[in-house]
């Protein structure tokens, strides 16, 4: 599967924040922060809070978590999600999902996890990978529908 790397800023408008996914190679990372920048955009970081959110937000479209990447690995605690995402990938169950974010919710609560990515996919064949960083990277197969979509779930998570 091919994929396309794209970097989420936001720019301010009347007092509204409008998101907006931008492509970039992978190379040329800061070149292309100084060039929004100048553009009026403002990048975002992705805290854990917003990436279990956006968990949620695709738990209700048929999109399946399959990797949670922390920044400390707490290896008892990274053994037990894994078998659980091991889980949903194979029975594609959502009760199994919402114990994961139950438990990241409850870690995230006591300050205990940072995320680094989260890996989601689907039955139709969209893929994506989410970056504390703010980076996306998504299957390239209908990916502005799919940046679309996202625009659309970061909006409400961020209200």
């Amino acid at each position: 599967m091919k994929y396309v790397n794209k970097k989420l800023f936001y720019k301010t408008v009347n007092s509204k924040r409008i998101f907006s996914l931008f492509n970039y190679d992978g190379s040329e990372y800061y070149e292309l922060l100084e060039k929004k920048k100048n553009q009026g955009y403002v990048q975002l970081i992705l805290n854990s809070k917003f990436m279990i959110d956006f968990i949620k937000c695709f738990n209700t479209e048929n999109f399946w978590v399959y990797e949670i990447k922390l920044i400390q690995d707490d290896t008892d605690y990274a053994t037990d999600l894994n078998k659980l995402l091991k889980s949903i990938k194979r029975e594609k169950n959502k009760l199994i999902l919402s114990q994961v974010i139950k438990h990241l919710d409850i870690l995230y609560s006591t300050n205990s996890i940072e995320i680094e990515k989260i890996s989601l996919s689907n039955n139709s064949n969209k893929d994506m990978s989410i970056y504390s960083n703010g980076v996306f990277k998504l299957s390239q197969n209908d990916s502005e529908n799919f940046s679309n979509d996202i625009i659309e779930k970061v909006s409400d998570i961020t209200k």
